[in-house]
């Protein structure tokens, strides 16, 4: 399972939001779904 690395600034109300190339390369490379399941620390 991927795992990502993400700053507190990006967690809100137990949703994290993924930014900059992060997207392209989870949606593009890894070809994760929205709501999949992964990993974030």
């Amino acid at each position: 399972m991927p795992k990502f690395f993400v700053k507190s600034n990006q967690i809100s109300n137990n949703q994290i939001q993924i930014l900059g190339e992060d997207v392209k390369h989870i949606t593009q490379v890894l070809r994760a779904k929205p709501r999949g399941r992964a990993c974030y620390m």
